[in-house]
């Protein structure tokens, strides 16, 4: 029995677009601030006590400044804001079970089980399909840990009695780089869990879709 899945866009892309925004906000503000701190001492260091003439207009000139600058203030606000809303909506609406696999994802001290739909059960390697989108149902069986792919710019808590939903999808263009022979991608705890938090890690396997179906059709791990 073949296993047929759909392919939607990889979504790594969209977090890491809205963190390249953030980044070039973060340079430009920066530059800004820097430069005001180092310019203006320059321009004003031999202003004395006294009213000059022509104070009033230059008054009316600042104000004009100051103006700009709350106008686009308010301008690079309204546009992270708009980014995140739109890239957090996109993370919510996360393929369903009929377009993706869903696969139960539980953590415990210290690894990972990893249950596929037809009852796979593995602990600490997680096989997937290339462009395929695949949701994770994240949860604990017992400290608070925290799942992350981090070259795939995703990650969630993993809280006990409680679930929480995370989806990627890698592309066809994912490069060989494990010692299976396909692409992989390196699972780990971003939370302090315990004596073991440092080795609780885990890999991901990323395979063409028949070698998917072979292996998720299969009985080994």
């Amino acid at each position: 029995m073949s296993v047929a899945f759909a392919s939607v866009a990889e979504p790594a892309a969209t977090y890491q677009s809205l963190f390249n925004l953030y980044l070039i906000f973060a340079i430009v503000a920066g530059s800004i601030t820097i430069g005001s701190l180092i310019l203006f001492p320059i321009l004003y260091r031999k202003r004395g006590t006294a009213e000059e003439p022509g104070t009033e207009r230059k008054e009316r000139g600042n104000l004009k400044v100051i103006g700009l600058v709350v106008v686009l203030m308010v301008a690079t606000l309204s546009t992270t804001a708009y980014a995140s809303f739109s890239v957090k909506d996109f993370y919510l609406r996360h393929p369903d079970c009929k377009t993706a696999i869903c696969v139960q994802v539980e953590a415990f001290q210290w690894a990972w089980n990893f249950t596929y739909p037809n009852g796979k059960n593995v602990v600490g390697l997680l096989r997937v399909p290339q462009d395929t989108p695949i949701v994770l149902n994240v949860t604990s069986n017992d400290v608070f840990h925290s799942f992350s792919i981090q070259s795939l710019r995703i990650k969630t808590d993993a809280i006990r009695g409680r679930y929480n939903v995370i989806w990627f999808n890698v592309p066809g263009t994912c490069p060989s780089n494990g010692k299976s022979g396909y692409c992989e991608y390196r699972i780990q705890c971003f939370e302090l869990c315990g004596l073991g938090h440092a080795f609780m890690t885990g890999r991901l396997i990323v395979m063409p879709p028949t070698d998917f179906s072979t292996y998720y059709n299969s009985s080994g791990p």
